[in-house]
């Protein structure tokens, strides 16, 4: 309980700050994606990062989705955020980097 309420000031912290949509936030992505880890959901402000991450995919010839090299661009987009602890990367990209989206 006491991760989740961190991870919700944190991100509260963060999100509070204007972010351009046009440059996605790997470490506001992450904090948001352990919310759906952690079953809580996508919080309020939550949206654009949670997008920002489904929006990220790999096709391959003939527009077929790949799901491994699409975990693999997601796994390269939340590393770049040092904060970031790698266990929880690798549980977002468990639960979430071969999906198409939510």
């Amino acid at each position: 309980m006491s991760k989740i309420l961190t991870a919700a000031a944190l991100a509260s912290a963060i999100l509070s700050t204007s972010v351009s949509p046009a440059k996605a936030d790997p470490c506001s992505s992450v904090l948001c994606m352990m919310g759906l880890v952690e079953g809580v959901g996508v919080v309020t402000s939550c949206g654009g990062f949670v997008a920002d991450f489904f929006s990220l995919r790999q096709f391959g010839g003939g527009g077929v989705f790949l799901p491994g090299a699409t975990a693999a661009l997601r796994m390269a987009f939340l590393s770049q955020c040092s904060a970031a602890d790698p266990s929880s990367v690798s549980a977002i990209i468990s639960a979430f980097g071969a999906v198409y989206a939510l």
